[in-house]
């Protein structure tokens, strides 16, 4: 994991002890934006480290992926990306017409390389709205916290994962 701690640790195989590995782990969360805050906001930027690929929506737009070369679009749960040893960080930014006043979602498809892969790994070390008026200014009622919580899928142990922004 190079200089990565994980602070939540997901149930990495489909039989809690050994390999096949879970293929596609899934993440979602809601976030309010009070009234008015929507149409402040030119875009909503974001920094990610994940191993291997993944797969980023904001309200059902699909806005960011990385390693996607195996990602086939046809089944929900599969292998894909590339087993590069470490983490790898990006940064995102989504038009900020995505966004509405009220419950937002955002929604991650995180994917294991291979059966055997020894490790998976995400965090959403920054979320931050950027104003409309001032690119590049944080809004000034952005989100403080996002939850992100898996989906349930068959085989996989619903476990907590908490983003500080």
């Amino acid at each position: 994991m190079g200089s990565q701690t994980p602070k939540t640790l997901l149930n990495h195989y489909l039989d809690g002890a050994a390999a096949p590995t879970v293929p596609t782990y899934f993440f979602r969360t809601t976030f309010e934006l009070e009234a008015g805050v929507a149409e402040q906001v030119a875009a909503l930027q974001s920094t990610i480290t994940y191993d291997d690929a993944i797969i980023v929506w904001i309200n059902g737009t699909e806005v960011a992926r990385y390693v996607d070369g195996r990602i086939t679009d046809t089944v929900n749960v599969e292998y894909a990306g590339d087993g590069n040893g470490s983490p790898l960080t990006s940064t995102f930014s989504a038009e900020g017409d995505l966004l509405h006043d009220g419950t937002n979602t955002i929604a991650v498809s995180l994917f294991q390389d291979r059966e055997t892969s020894s490790d998976i790994f995400f965090d959403m070390s920054s979320l931050t709205l950027v104003e409309a008026s001032a690119p590049g200014t944080p809004v000034v009622a952005p989100p403080t916290r996002v939850i992100l919580t898996p989906t349930e899928q068959p085989g996989v142990r619903n476990e907590l994962v908490t983003v500080s922004v």
